[in-house]
């Protein structure tokens, strides 16, 4: 998952900034001037890789990717290896001095040779081969937004999400899919996007209390507590 070659350049580059007065403010210099696709997918690969190669975290979804998720959606990332079948994301350079994190759909494996072949979920027109260095998680799970399942796992985990941004973020989906001309199944998506905001703005904001609290009350009361 490493985003770099661990090769003599890599070495060298990574000597100079450690030899720097201040290295760490060195680091985030040049990461500053990076392209913000590969900021992101510099980051999200960092941080697998710092985390371990079994690494399993959550999040919460704040845009749509078409037929994947919507915002609000609980989505599970391990950083095993990919299996054919598996929806990943991935890191690519589309333009010159323009990269991007997508999703592809794993449909060959050949790590012999090092090749990922991948079809695009974003149009679903192209596929292509990818390197393994260029994987930076397996999307395992997605889970629905306001299930009991997304209930038990927003509290299980801790997951702190304002309601209101949730619905400010899905507002801005809408707005922007609404400007764009070519769309995987646009109107589909739209009306997806809509029946989501339907649901958010119907959702009770989640009382926050402390973690004692909450297990009294969910002794007395059964009710389900924690952050939204």
């Amino acid at each position: 998952m490493c985003p770099f070659s661990r090769g003599p350049g890599a070495r060298t580059l990574a000597e100079q900034i450690l030899r720097q007065p201040h290295p760490m403010e060195t680091l985030f210099t040049i990461l500053k001037e990076l392209q913000p696709g590969m900021r992101r997918w510099f980051a999200k690969s960092a941080y697998a890789d710092i985390a371990g190669r079994h690494f399993t975290g959550v999040t919460i979804a704040d845009t749509l990717w078409a037929d994947i998720y919507l915002p609000g959606d609980i989505l599970v990332f391990s950083t095993r290896t990919p299996s054919i079948g598996d929806v990943i994301e991935y890191g690519l350079r589309i333009e010159r001095d323009e990269y991007e994190t997508l999703f592809g759909l794993v449909t060959a494996l050949d790590f012999r040779n090092g090749i990922v072949s991948v079809v695009d979920l974003y149009e679903k027109n192209w596929e292509m081969n990818i390197s393994p260095r260029h994987v930076i998680a397996v999307l395992d799970r997605v889970i629905t937004f306001g299930t009991e399942e997304w209930e038990r796992m927003v509290d299980f985990f801790s997951i702190d999400v304002s309601r209101q941004e949730l619905i400010h973020q899905t507002r801005m989906n809408i707005e922007c899919l609404e400007t764009i001309e070519r769309f995987y199944n646009k109107e589909e998506n739209l009306n997806k996007l809509k029946r989501r905001l339907e649901a958010i703005e119907a959702k009770p904001e989640r009382r926050r209390t402390g973690r004692h609290q909450e297990c009294r009350e969910r002794s007395t009361s059964g009710n389900t507590t924690g952050r939204f």
